[in-house]
């Protein structure tokens, strides 16, 4: 069965159409919620990494002087 590059494009575009019916999109709510978890989930990692490097910033530079 040798299906050309055009079928093969055709068969794969209806196989993704058909798996985006399936998806259960979030409610706009639950998109929020989630956002903004996400939103104070990143600043809380830049803080504790700024301040790390601070830190270590420091520690080199007594290191190294």
């Amino acid at each position: 069965m040798n299906m050309n590059i055009v079928e093969k494009i055709r068969k794969f575009l209806l196989e993704v159409r058909s798996e985006i019916k399936k998806v259960v999109w979030p409610e706009k709510r639950n998109l929020f919620s989630a956002t903004i978890a996400v939103v104070i989930f990143i600043i809380i990692v830049t803080v504790i990494l700024s301040v790390l490097d601070y830190i270590f910033s420091i520690i080199a530079g007594m290191v190294f002087k």
